[in-house]
């Protein structure tokens, strides 16, 4: 989940009042959302905002923001949900893009496909194909220059 999703639903749920907040905790237990079950009253007691936004996130996942501004509506913190539907618009203009190629509704952006193939980067050589090296080839594969041989062996 996205921290920005995280702290827009902890700034909303920190600009209530201590009643207000127990009213949307009151709401939010019984909330039907898309036929899921509630949040269990249990869980819901003695949290504080940090705990409420953990919970939403834990229950709802990416419906979290969705499901505050439903409570928020409900409990009649108009105010509060619609800053919050606002924050949630912006989110999706900036992501709506990404989303459109996905989807293929993006006409002047084409989606690239890369197709790489794995190779090792050494290729063992048999035997089969040292006799078809030249000569010249094979003799220099098989010799390292006397400095080069030297240079490994030596330790910094």
């Amino acid at each position: 989940m996205n921290n920005s999703v995280r702290e827009d639903l902890f700034n909303a749920l920190n600009d209530l009042r201590e009643e207000q907040f127990k009213g949307f905790k009151w709401w939010l237990k019984g909330i039907d959302h898309n036929g899921k079950p509630n949040i269990p009253t249990a869980h819901l007691e003695n949290t504080n905002q940090q705990d409420v936004v953990d919970l939403l996130i834990q229950h709802y996942g990416e419906d979290a923001l969705e499901v505050c501004i439903r409570v928020l509506q409900k409990s009649n913190l108009n105010d509060v949900a619609r800053k919050l539907e606002e924050t949630l618009q912006k989110g999706t203009e900036e992501t709506q893009p990404q989303q459109l190629l996905l989807q293929g509704n993006c006409p002047q952006l084409q989606p690239v496909t890369a197709i790489c193939f794995p190779t090792s980067v050494v290729q063992p050589i048999t035997d089969a194909d040292a006799h078809q090296l030249p000569a010249s080839s094979n003799a220099d594969a098989h010799q390292l220059p006397a400095s080069s041989n030297a240079d490994a062996h030596q330790l910094p």
